[in-house]
């Protein structure tokens, strides 16, 4: 009694270790099955051969599977299946379950499932199935490679035509695509993850561009006798000092200005400008590449309009005033120091006698930004950020 526990403990590690895969296919109504088994000697599994091995009439796949001592002897790396005949009887002509629609489904789901390379199927059955043989390259031309027959008076030595085959390298006519190698992306440190999304303790300085444009309601007819009119769209210039005290909050000075030259026919100099200071705090919603943003701050600013001769004396008025901005920003990071993105933003001033045209400066900006992190790299303020991480 011992001994027959012993042996069948034996037949059930040696079937466990071939590690043979059951699979079903539904053809025609009936369920059909068959068994697989990579033979594996590298690591890269797609790309490989496929081997489909057709049992005798009147056995099953599983007689097949362990015939000859196939994984022992294979030489090559190699897919194999091995399907199972309805009624253990292979038929050519139309029945109830069709044997050539079962190995059209098996190439098909091999390719799809395993990643076999389609330029290399192979099928392998005795000469008494070479009539099934002929109906599916007839149905599904250039769909083998290659095929060999076992002679049905001899013993079926399946691992001598696999041997024989796989050293044929025989292709499809058609040359099919190849499955492309996943390629590993490179996973970054946590360090290296911290310098390339981190805005944790950064430096940034910033350009932005754009268009400000006055509401209508601070627009007036010139009273202070100078042509200049500030209440156009102009081009808005200006530069930007930020830090971020950690991921989300941070601190920035921006310095704007708006000018409207224009020289008159009589050959004096019209011109106007409109200058801000911002000291306020940003708030960030990530820490990613895409990253949007909102912003507020205050400060003063000074409006001036004048005219002159080139060279000679000028005459012109000058307004100080507070104002406010608010706005929302959207920008994205890459090479670790660069950033562009875009913002708008509503400048509120308080009111002031007419220069230029405008009693304040009320209005909404829309801007591109370009940005450089000055110490992107510097990886002692990120430190903190990586102990709590660990």
């Amino acid at each position: 009694m011992r001994l027959f526990l012993i042996v069948s403990a034996l037949l059930f590690f040696h079937s466990f270790l071939h590690a043979q895969r059951f699979f079903t296919a539904p053809i025609q109504g009936k369920d059909r099955t068959y068994l697989y088994k990579r033979v594996k000697l590298d690591k890269v599994s797609t790309n490989k051969p496929l081997i489909i091995i057709l049992h005798k009439n009147g056995n099953n796949a599983k007689e097949a599977f362990y015939a000859d001592d196939i994984w022992a002897n294979v030489k090559s790396d190699v897919h194999l299946v091995f399907p199972n005949a309805y009624a253990k009887q292979w038929n050519c002509e139309d029945s109830v379950a069709s044997d050539v629609d079962f190995i059209q489904y098996i190439t098909e789901n091999m390719y799809k499932s395993f990643l076999v390379d389609r330029n290399k199927i192979y099928l392998i059955t005795d000469e008494s199935n070479s009539c099934l043989v002929d109906q599916f390259n007839k149905a599904y031309p250039d769909k083998l490679a290659s095929f060999q027959y076992l002679p049905t008076d001899q013993t079926y030595n399946i691992t001598n035509a696999i041997n024989n085959l796989l050293a044929s390298e025989h292709t499809t006519e058609t040359q099919y695509e190849l499955w492309e190698p996943k390629v590993k992306e490179e996973r970054l440190s946590p360090m290296d993850s911290l310098i390339k999304f981190s805005y944790h303790k950064r430096v940034l300085f910033t350009f932005h561009g754009g268009l400000l444009s006055l509401i209508s309601a601070v627009k007036t007819e010139p009273s202070d006798g100078i042509d200049v009119d500030l209440s156009d769209h102009h081009t808005y210039l200006g530069f930007e000092i930020s830090k971020w005290m950690s991921d989300s909050i941070g601190w920035f000075v921006d310095y704007s200005k708006l000018s409207t030259p224009k020289e008159q026919a009589s050959g004096k100099m019209v011109r106007g400008t409109i200058t801000t200071v911002t000291v306020g705090l940003k708030y960030a919603l990530s820490q990613f590449n895409y990253r949007p943003y909102f912003f507020i701050g205050s400060g003063p600013m000074s409006i001036m309009s004048f005219e002159g001769s080139m060279g000679g004396s000028m005459n012109g008025d000058r307004r100080m005033s507070l104002h406010t901005t608010i706005g929302a920003g959207l920008g994205f990071r890459f090479k670790k120091r660069y950033i562009v993105g875009s913002e708008v933003r509503y400048i509120h001033s308080a009111a002031f006698d007419d220069a230029g045209s405008i009693t304040a400066v009320r209005g909404f900006n829309f801007s591109l930004t370009v940005s450089y992190i000055f110490n992107a790299k510097h990886q002692k303020t990120l430190l903190p950020l990586l102990n709590n991480k660990q």
